[in-house]
């Protein structure tokens, strides 16, 4: 009977221990952070340094084309596969975002999209997905058309050269790719990073290429040699996203210290602390006349500064939690924020009236993208799903 008591005693223990553990286990995963660590590395501060190019540059072997077919999609949100689409002639306006639709969805399986854009033409549409490949797609069509192989793990960005020739990607196994479009193929592999790359962006004329690493540097490299042209510190932690403002002579860049920091591109130097956020900033994005910046934030808000001044403009507060992603629209009267609370929200820039919520996605809002004619719009989130987004009618 003793023995009995005895055994039951040390079950009843062991299967408290358990359910102890599941409810530790549960709440880490409830109040976690999405899959990034939060300490804070500390670095020195505004300082450039030229970086030696010798033995930076490494051409990898020509990545692979699988032209293949969309496969058609079970859910009701999948537009069938190698199914071409009219979109409307509207342009998006404040007068017509009551009116967007989700005229196509693009996706190849649940694999997050982590970041996608929209060629300058508007004819093309990149996708850079959580496990490696980056897909290319027809607008017009969910048809997909090549896929560039050569990043293993995340990859975190993607953009078009101005001129359409290249695609530029950016990948957790610290390197940026320059891809050519028409051929389908890898050019060049710019290494330098020690830490995921995060984000980047062309220069207006295309020269120039900058990269945002978790290494806390931003680096700028020469597109057409594939050379680093220098490393630039100040960031205190990782470098999350970056952009170069509309004439080419600024950058701006967000970290996970909290602060939108401006660059003067000439002398590779930090002009000073735009403004700051109480918690990491994820994404960095100038207006298309330069003299607004808008900058998301783990704060679950995203802002509008004045450049010129560092002044706070506007506060988006409606998702409630971590925003992601921002794109302005190309008349700049609208700004389009996603987040995680899987919803993108369309706001009026000047004031931060909300125009209107779409809420398709059933996962992470990462990246949006309007195309440079203001037609549409794309949106890219967890749930591996890109929708293109235009006026009805």
């Amino acid at each position: 009977m003793r023995n009995n008591l005895v055994i039951a005693g040390i079950a009843g223990f062991a299967l408290s221990v358990f359910v102890l553990i599941a409810v530790v286990l549960l709440l880490t995963s409830i109040l976690g952070d999405d899959d990034e660590p939060d300490e804070i590395v500390q670095v020195p501060t505004a300082t450039a340094e030229s970086i030696p190019t010798t033995g930076a540059i490494e051409v990898l072997p020509i990545g692979t084309v699988t032209p293949t077919p969309l496969p058609s999609l079970t859910e009701d949100d999948a537009t069938p596969g190698g199914t071409a689409v009219a979109l409307g002639t509207s342009l998006i306006t404040t007068e017509n975002i009551n009116s967007l639709t989700n005229f196509i969805s693009y996706r190849e399986d649940v694999t997050p999209v982590r970041a996608s854009a929209v060629s300058q033409d508007g004819t093309l549409i990149a996708t850079g997905k959580g496990d490696g490949p980056i897909l290319l797609y027809e607008t017009g069509s969910n048809i997909q058309i090549g896929t560039l192989s050569g990043h293993t793990g995340i990859v975190y960005d993607v953009a078009f050269s101005p001129d359409d020739m290249l695609l530029a990607s950016a990948g957790e196994d610290n390197i940026v790719r320059l891809w050519n479009v028409d051929e389908r193929r890898l050019v060049d592999t710019l290494q330098g990073h020690t830490g995921d790359v995060r984000g980047l962006a062309f220069s207006p004329d295309g020269r120039l290429l900058v990269s945002a690493s978790e290494d806390s540097t931003v680096r700028l490299w020469d597109v057409a040699e594939g050379d680093q042209i220098a490393a630039m510190r100040g960031h205190n932690g990782r470098v999350l996203d970056v952009d170069f403002d509309p004439d080419g002579t600024q950058l701006a860049s967000g970290g996970q210290d909290g602060d939108v920091l401006l660059w003067d591109v000439a002398s590779r130097s930090r002009l000073r602390v735009l403004g700051s956020h109480s918690e990491e900033v994820r994404s960095v994005t100038y207006n298309p006349n330069g003299t607004q910046l808008v900058s998301t934030s783990r704060d679950n808000t995203a802002r509008l500064w004045d450049v010129e001044t560092g002044s706070t403009l506007v506060t988006y507060r409606e998702h409630g939690r971590d925003v992601f992603s921002a794109a302005f629209s190309p008349d700049g009267a609208l700004v389009a924020t996603g987040g995680r609370d899987n919803q993108v929200h369309i706001w009026l820039t000047e004031n931060g009236a909300s125009q209107t919520v779409l809420s398709r996605h059933q996962g992470w809002v990462f990246d949006l993208d309007f195309s440079d004619d203001g037609a549409m719009m794309i949106s890219s989130g967890g749930d591996g799903t890109v929708y293109l987004w235009a006026p009805r009618g």
